[in-house]
């Protein structure tokens, strides 16, 4: 095995996912008694495959799956007790990241040699190391939420996506539903500040960072984009229950008792990720649709598509430039 050329591999990667992919690909690659490799991540109790290695194949899945072998299961579990657990074929590590829910790599195949295990042992120490500086990197020291740097690429993601379901959906036996964006900012911050001070405004920030967390769904990728302004990036889901989604999330936060404030709001502009052809395009829509929300009252939604439907709004041009991040 030629360790160099894997940290190289794993170090050229620009993401803790592609850092994950790597180290599977890694070990897929160069250990010869590996069959298997996947990594796992903890949910509400249960344990998810979020990426897997196998006969030379690597995927990463956007919907989870279930892990249900039970042997598999037992060293999983074992593991997140112990930090590492090995069982017959089966051998598990959990992995000290940064990143949040808390991940299991499962190797399943020959027990590994001395060597073997000195080599897997320096791999996973250096792909935890290189995820911290990464997931800091990427997120906002305030609230633990994406930053905006991360924003352009996911949402060029989800572009890509869009245009290849459309590409191939009479070849799929499942449709997939669109993404969504959604700009999300908080009614009337500045008095916040103005009232209470700038301290005061953080941990309201953070509070509301929490209830995103906690309502939002676990594939959601939640940014904060800056001073009281939010994103969301919605997977999979219908006009319909981006609606809902977004609509309970509004209703949770004006229903929240915030200490020493008499209510918190926020207005929400959303467009659904389709042929915009770049990420500023994505954006553009819904911060339309977000100033049309509080100019219209606040405290309530705006669908970009919904609004230009109804001739409330001019339509944003497609561009192929890049997010103004400064």
């Amino acid at each position: 095995m030629q360790l160099l050329e894997a940290i190289e591999s794993i170090s050229r990667q620009r993401s803790v996912e592609t850092v994950e992919l790597a180290l599977l690909q890694t070990l897929g690659q160069n250990f010869s008694e590996v069959e298997e490799a996947l990594l796992l991540v903890e949910h509400d109790g249960r344990l998810w495959i979020s990426s897997h290695w196998y006969s030379g194949r690597l995927c990463s899945s956007e919907r989870l799956e279930l892990l249900s072998d039970p042997q598999r299961l037992l060293v999983a579990r074992e593991a997140l007790l112990q930090g590492h657990a090995r069982e017959g074929d089966n051998q598990a590590w959990r992995l000290a990241t940064q990143d949040t829910p808390t991940q299991l790599l499962l190797l399943c195949g020959e027990q590994l040699h001395d060597d073997g295990q000195r080599a897997l042992r320096s791999l996973i120490t250096i792909v935890e190391n290189f995820s911290r500086l990464l997931s800091e990197k990427n997120r906002d020291r305030l609230t633990g939420l994406l930053n905006r740097h991360q924003l352009e690429e996911r949402i060029l993601h989800a572009l890509a996506l869009a245009e290849d379901n459309a590409l191939n959906q009479e070849r799929r036996s499942r449709q997939r539903h669109p993404s969504w964006l959604a700009i999300l900012d908080i009614d009337h911050f500045k008095q916040i500040n103005d009232t209470y001070g700038h301290l005061f405004g953080d941990e309201v920030l953070l509070l509301v960072s929490r209830l995103m967390a906690d309502c939002f769904r676990r594939e959601d990728q939640l940014f904060r984009y800056g001073g009281e302004e939010f994103v969301i990036l919605l997977s999979d889901l219908d006009a319909h229950e981006a609606h809902l989604v977004l609509e309970r999330f509004r209703r949770l936060l004006s229903e929240h008792d915030f200490p020493q404030l008499k209510g918190l709001t926020v207005s929400i502009g959303y467009t659904r990720i389709g042929d915009q052809g770049s990420a500023s395009a994505v954006l553009g829509q819904a911060d339309q649709a977000l100033y049309w929300a509080k100019q219209n009252g606040r405290n309530r939604l705006a669908d970009y598509t919904e609004l230009l439907e109804n001739g409330e709004l001019q339509g944003v041009p497609s561009s192929s430039g890049s997010i103004d991040l400064f």
